[in-house]
């Protein structure tokens, strides 16, 4: 019997890609995950139709607009949507669709309060905690920038309050002038001891774009863990997404013994299992300047693990520096070959 969420208000019955029921080889395992996605696209009908058997080899249980959600794959069936199997037969995907396009990707705060009571609900029959590390962005299991435009943290707090849970309190970012490195964080206010460069991407590898100079203050929004740093997220004024280390008064430069920007020195050929983006630098965030189909192949010199992914490095035909994802270190999962 197929089950969707009491919440549901609309079941798409036409047959969608995802696990056959009791299907030996791709058996369901016990629900602890809900991976959150965005449609890349404004249209949930035009989303939804990539779905169905014969199409595109991707899938989502459920499909969340401002007034419904909508029920696509049983949650008793795999769907295709992590990009790893594993996560496939451990979790619920959740679909949501955009109200603006590229390059922002924005998801409408009243789709994402629709979506936090199911993800509620999910979480209440699973006996699924209610926190970042169970509720993830599909970019935490592959290289990917989806969700596009949706805060996890403010997600996450929508679930809770869906829940009845009280939200993680935070102080006043004006009382803490300058702030600890902590993973997680929702953002504060962080006063530099030395000159930091201020970069397009969480990696010492990524363009820098401006620098802040001693006893110049920052207003974050969030942080991210990459290349050893606690990298801390703010809005520029270009409206492009900023990142710029907590150093306590240490310079982050590239190391000093080393002219590799932390990349470890190899050379093979790289080969893609699927399509695969070429960056600019060692982070998902990173500008998107290229593309690999599957069976594509690049040869390069040198690899570096960062934002939890391997990544293949080697210089592009316009002379700079390009990244290319090869494995994630947390699930194993291969997005191209090496050899």
């Amino acid at each position: 019997m197929a089950t969707f969420s009491k919440l549901t208000t609309f079941i798409d019955e036409r047959p969608m890609n995802g696990s056959s029921h009791d299907d030996p080889g791709y058996p369901r395992h016990k629900i602890d995950h809900v991976v959150i996605h965005h449609n890349s696209t404004t249209s949930q009908q035009v989303a939804r139709d990539t779905w169905l058997k014969g199409g595109k080899m991707t899938s989502a249980h459920y499909e969340i607009t401002p007034t419904q959600i909508i029920g696509c794959v049983d949650e008793t069936r795999s769907a295709w949507h992590a990009g790893n199997k594993l996560m496939n037969q451990r979790s619920i995907g959740l679909e949501h669709v955009n109200s603006s396009g590229a390059p922002n990707w924005s998801v409408a705060e009243e789709t994402l309060k629709l979506s936090a009571k199911l993800c509620a609900d999910i979480c209440k029959r699973y006996g699924i905690p209610i926190d970042s590390t169970h509720i993830i962005p599909h970019k935490s299991i592959v290289a990917t920038d989806c969700p596009g435009g949706i805060n996890m943290a403010h997600y996450i707090d929508l679930v809770r309050q869906a829940a009845g849970q009280k939200t993680p309190a935070t102080s006043p970012a004006t009382t803490k002038p300058e702030v600890k490195p902590s993973t997680g964080s929702k953002g504060g206010t962080y006063t530099f001891k030395a000159a930091t460069n201020v970069r397009s991407a969480a990696s010492t590898s990524a363009a820098v774009v401006a620098q802040y100079k001693a006893g110049q203050t920052v207003s974050y929004s969030s942080t991210v863990q990459a290349e050893g740093y606690t990298w801390m997220v703010y809005t520029g004024t270009s409206g492009k997404t900023r990142y710029v280390a907590q150093t306590n008064g240490t310079t982050v430069s590239k190391p000093a013994a080393s002219s590799t920007g932390g990349r470890v020195a190899q050379s093979g050929t790289w080969r893609a299992r699927t399509t695969v983006n070429v960056r600019a630098a060692a982070s998902t965030s990173a500008e998107v300047v290229a593309q690999y189909k599957a069976g594509q192949t690049v040869k390069y010199d040198s690899y570096i693990d960062a934002e939890g992914i391997r990544w293949c490095s080697y210089i592009g035909g316009s002379g700079k520096r390009r990244y290319v994802a090869r494995r994630n270190l947390k699930t194993g999962y291969l997005y191209a070959d090496a050899y």
